[in-house]
């Protein structure tokens, strides 16, 4: 990231996403960064260049997807553990 930073290059070429990022919002904020950057992002495999407007829809979906994810695993916890406790109450009843 440091020699993005410094601009020694336009375009990053991985093979897969995975390759580069353990998670995608690793990949998101890494793609962000180089976007603010001007630098090009391609992965052969997924077929998505950063540098064509396809690919910046599905770096935009990918955002879009993620950003739900992540709202709707921080709103589940706190739906969940009052049906848990429920649960375990009725099953303490029915044994």
């Amino acid at each position: 990231m440091a020699d993005a930073g410094r601009r020694c290059f336009d375009v990053i070429v991985v093979w897969r996403f995975d390759r580069f990022a353990r998670s995608v919002s690793h990949l998101l904020r890494a793609l962000e960064q180089f976007q603010a950057l001007g630098i090009d992002f391609v992965s052969l495999s997924e077929s998505v260049d950063t540098g064509t407007p396809t690919g910046k829809m599905v770096f935009t979906v990918l955002g879009a997807v993620a950003r739900t994810r992540a709202q709707w695993n921080e709103s589940r916890p706190a739906c969940a553990t009052p049906a848990r406790k429920e649960n375990a109450s009725a099953a303490r009843l029915h044994s």
